[in-house]
């Protein structure tokens, strides 16, 4: 019979290294980056260590298992979902207006923003052109 205590140190994941306790820590990152920016949507990916991809891919094969999500796009999935949670923005993969990118091998993020541009074009009126040219022929003669 095993005690409190031993229930309480479980051993580290084979696969992810208990890489979803972690993601906590990635969303904070996440929303700390995205706190200056005004967004609706927003799309999300992820850089993983090859290792977890090994390790994942060696367990699939070894058990014959197929139709499963792989390490990479569950870690994605569930980060997208939280953080959709808490910026109260929509996951876009189409058009978004921000992407970001989280690197779990440098505990880092990178967000960049969808351009906006701006297209304006200035009219004049006959009478404001005569005007001022009657102005700027007036500065010229010393008027």
């Amino acid at each position: 019979m095993r005690s409190k205590h031993s229930l309480q140190k479980s051993k580290k994941c084979y696969i992810c290294k208990n890489l979803f306790e972690d993601l906590g820590l990635y969303l904070d990152l996440l929303l700390l980056k995205s706190s200056n920016y005004q967004f609706r949507t927003f799309v999300l990916g992820t850089i993983i260590k090859p290792s977890l991809s090994e390790r994942d891919d060696f367990i699939k094969s070894r058990f014959k298992i197929r139709a499963v999500d792989n390490l990479k796009s569950s870690i994605t999935k569930e980060l997208s979902r939280k953080f959709s949670r808490k910026s109260r923005s929509i996951l876009s993969n189409l058009d978004p207006e921000l992407t970001l990118t989280v690197n779990l091998k440098t505990h880092s993020c990178e967000l960049h923003t969808k351009p906006i541009y701006l297209y304006c074009r200035c009219t004049y009126t006959k009478t404001v052109l005569c005007k001022r040219n009657e102005l700027l022929i007036a500065r010229s003669m010393g008027k």
